[in-house]
């Protein structure tokens, strides 16, 4: 099935790019399944609740687009909306694969070939994807061990520790690297294999920084 720019790879399709990459229940879920992906990527952007990107309203209605409506305002807003993802013509599952494996490939040959292989993007879409992600973490300013390699190298180079005087007045100003820093709330985390919660805790946090709202 071909639809801009990418295309799913099925169990049925007899290829050898059929490679059965759903291993586990979670990848077998967000990873291929549109509407719990987009709960997914919900619960990333507003881990307390949905509540509108304008005012702040949680009087809101989904709409019929699967986006939803503020009652109070009227503004009409999805995950994406006013952020680095905005506008994406991927499905929400391809998309959340995409940043999985940004986040867990140390190598950006082999996170790219991994996305035509196993979910059919083609080398447009990729490309375009991962320049929002380049873009978005050069401007990212707080600790970066809680991202992948990959991610990381594109991140700006971490200053040395600052003590005393200098230290605290970017505390009092909001600019110190620990204020800044992405943590994983756990959303994504719901497997008991670390090597797979280490992952969807990178993805977490890249997904994070790509849906903070741009100012």
């Amino acid at each position: 099935m071909k639809s801009q720019g990418f295309r799913m790879v099925t169990r049925s399709a007899k290829s050898s790019r059929d490679l059965d990459f759903f291993q586990n229940p979670i990848q077998r879920h967000i990873f291929n399944d549109e509407s719990l992906a987009r709960a997914a990527l919900e619960a990333v952007r507003w881990p307390t609740g949905v509540s509108c990107i304008r005012c702040r309203s949680r009087a809101i209605k989904r709409s019929v687009d699967g986006g939803y409506r503020c009652e109070k305002c009227s503004t009409e807003f999805d995950f994406s909306t006013g952020t680095t993802l905005a506008r994406t013509s991927l499905p929400r599952h391809v998309l959340l694969f995409a940043i999985y494996t940004f986040s867990t490939s140390r190598y950006r040959a082999s996170a790219f070939l991994k996305l035509q292989n196993d979910a059919g993007m083609s080398k447009e879409s990729i490309e375009d994807l991962w320049l929002k992600v380049q873009n978005r973490c050069r401007e990212y300013k707080g600790y970066k061990r809680n991202f992948g390699r990959l991610v990381q190298i594109e991140m700006p180079v971490t200053p040395p520790r600052l003590w005393g005087a200098r230290k605290e007045r970017l505390l009092e100003q909001g600019k110190h690297q620990s204020q800044n820093t992405i943590n994983a709330t756990g959303n994504l985390e719901t497997s008991r294999n670390l090597a797979t919660a280490q992952s969807l805790q990178r993805t977490e946090c890249l997904l994070r920084l790509l849906l903070t709202k741009k100012r």
